[in-house]
């Protein structure tokens, strides 16, 4: 069923929401605290740390090989092979953050922000 114009969510809306509602103290400790366990779970054997391959079986599945792999080297900032929480947190905080797409071309979580086969955003 189609949604009334005047009901619709844009992309503008969304992000203005998402940035607003990630900056409140109750929504980052709630979050974080997913985002904690989602980390947790991945990190299995609890090194305190993801290595390519954690990431990979967890991430492939969402946005393809060739972008989980693009976000892990971008995440892994000193390049030794591991993403610890703190990168992955200053990653999804970003993702859900910022809008400049020039920052970085794959927003650190999954996958471009301007998808070649769509449409310009506006």
């Amino acid at each position: 069923k189609d949604v009334p114009k005047d009901h619709q969510l844009t992309e503008e809306m969304f992000v203005r929401n998402m940035w607003v509602s990630v900056n409140q103290p109750d929504f980052k400790k709630g979050i974080y605290a997913v985002f904690k366990e989602g980390f947790l779970q991945m990190d299995h054997t609890h090194k305190g740390y993801l290595t390519k391959e954690e990431y990979m079986k967890w991430y492939t599945w969402r946005s393809g090989e060739e972008q989980a792999a693009a976000a892990f080297a971008l995440m892994d900032t000193d390049k030794d092979g591991k993403v610890s929480y703190d990168d992955l947190i200053e990653a999804k905080a970003f993702y859900y953050t910022d809008t400049t797409k020039e920052k970085h071309p794959f927003n650190l979580m999954n996958g471009p922000l301007d998808d070649p086969c769509l449409p310009e955003r506006k």
